[in-house]
């Protein structure tokens, strides 16, 4: 059983079943902000009014939570992974295992073939 990416889809094609993964929009966290300070929409409310957005029920929960904690839909900034990292790192620590592997690879014909190094 393994999973194949199927436009926002995840089919499992062991069983035939697929699984809808729906991310929430720009637009999508603006308009339940805005339901949720103007309005005081609750969850239920936000899916019954949008059934075609999909919204999972947890990810409003979640979204729902948050506006009311900080006030605010956005993440916060410097969260998440860095994009980048320096070449310079990458070329050292290819540089690095390179060597490791050239002198495991010569130690190891070495011992296969009965040669003192």
């Amino acid at each position: 059983m393994f999973f194949v990416k199927y436009a926002n889809n995840y089919c499992i094609i062991g069983d035939l079943t697929c699984i809808n993964i729906h991310h929430l929009t720009t637009d999508d966290k603006a308009l339940i902000l805005a339901l949720r300070v103007e309005k005081r929409w609750n969850v239920d409310k936000m899916i019954l009014e949008f059934p075609k957005k999909q919204w999972k029920r947890h990810t409003l929960y979640y979204m729902v939570r948050k506006i009311d904690q900080t006030g605010s839909a956005a993440r916060l900034s410097g969260s998440g992974q860095p994009h980048t990292i320096s070449q310079d790192l990458i070329v050292g620590a290819i540089n690095l295992w390179s060597k490791h592997l050239m002198i495991w690879c010569y130690r190891r014909k070495a011992a296969i073939w009965n040669i003192d190094y």
